[in-house]
């Protein structure tokens, strides 16, 4: 769903159409999110994939609805499935949406103010990798 934009602080959020997702498998992506929320209308960005303090999803989402009744359509999902997985849905507001969604958790505001401008995250290194082999490495895939 690339149309879909990060909600802004300053943006105006109805709390009245807001659920969390809790117990999604870590790898759930906004689609695997929209998915299981077939047939109701999700808000332009209104998905929004919580970070553990390391910057890695938890298996929890904030999902705003474009109105109330998808929003409490959506709480009948709760306890069903994706995978193996039963999903609890719950209310949440605009303000824990926005705290998300806005990068504001204390969380995810401290993995994203180590000030780097980019990250990346590499499996399946030797556990003798040194850092200036990883650097070399990654320097050698630019040129």
């Amino acid at each position: 769903m690339k149309e879909w934009e990060k909600a802004s602080k300053d943006d105006e959020i109805d709390g009245n159409c807001i659920v969390r997702a809790r117990g999604l498998p870590w790898q759930s992506s906004d689609q695997d999110i929209a998915k299981f929320f077939r047939g109701l209308n999700v808000a332009k960005g209104g998905v929004a994939l919580c970070l553990s303090a390391q910057g890695r999803r938890n298996g929890e989402a904030l999902v705003r609805f474009v109105a109330q009744e998808h929003r409490d359509m959506a709480l009948k999902r709760h306890k069903h499935h994706i995978g193996p997985r039963y999903i609890e849905v719950y209310r949440a507001t605009g303000e824990d949406f926005l705290s998300v969604a806005g990068g504001a958790t204390c969380e995810a505001a401290a993995f994203l103010s180590r000030g780097a401008k980019v990250i990346v995250r590499m499996r399946g290194l030797p556990y003798d990798a040194t850092a200036q082999q990883v650097v070399r490495t990654l320097f050698h895939l630019l040129i």
